[in-house]
């Protein structure tokens, strides 16, 4: 079978449309061109899920994460040495961000009562690759951020821009930890938040 220098099945006929086309066989793919705005909404999360944190000395952790983004799509059909990826597509568990953007996260409730916001800690954690969507690892210090959550308001909005910054790195995920530092009274359950998300 000869390699064709654009995507044919059965259901879809031969194209030679900006997206796809590849008269060179090169590898990685040319430039595309008429690709989308760069854009990604995640569902709204209720954030409840406390674990006991006694080893850490704290009383209850929670996590919350964003997919893996991949903000070099353009680079597609590269398959880098020692990538844990498959060989067309070294990303298929990542969100393509075609552009630049901003994930924006949104937490509410966080005035549901007087203790919602009570020994709580609120650290943001980057993990990236340069090259593998599947060897992503932390490449910026924990951040405490409680401060932006101190705002006496039932919702906050925090930003974040791809390490730090935005250093066209190609994978990027950010990491959300809540902690509880003791626990207000005996009989106290831990705040739940709702989380929404946006990547553009």
């Amino acid at each position: 079978m000869n390699r064709l220098p654009s995507p044919y099945n059965r259901n879809q006929e031969f194209s030679t449309a900006p997206q796809f086309r590849n008269p060179a066989q090169t590898n990685p793919l040319p430039q595309p061109a008429n690709m989308p705005v760069a854009c990604w909404f995640g569902t709204r999360q209720i954030l409840n899920g406390w674990q006991d944190a006694s080893a850490l000395d704290y009383d209850k952790v929670m996590y919350w994460q964003s997919p893996i983004f991949d903000l070099q799509p353009q680079l597609r059909g590269l398959q880098p040495n020692g990538a844990s990826g498959t060989a067309t597509n070294n990303g298929l568990n990542t969100v393509p961000i075609w552009g630049n953007g901003t994930l924006h996260v949104q937490i509410s409730n966080l005035k549901a009562d007087k203790e919602s916001l009570f020994n709580i800690i609120l650290n943001s954690v980057e993990l990236a690759h340069i090259s593998d969507s599947g060897r992503i690892v932390q490449v910026l210090p924990e951040s405490d951020i409680t401060n932006q959550i101190a705002k006496d308001t039932d919702s906050i909005i925090l930003n974040f821009s791809p390490y730090g910054g935005g250093s066209n790195i190609r994978y990027w995920q950010l990491r959300l930890q809540f902690i509880r530092i003791r626990d207000t009274s005996p009989s106290s359950s831990p705040p739940t938040y709702f989380l929404d998300s946006g990547y553009y």
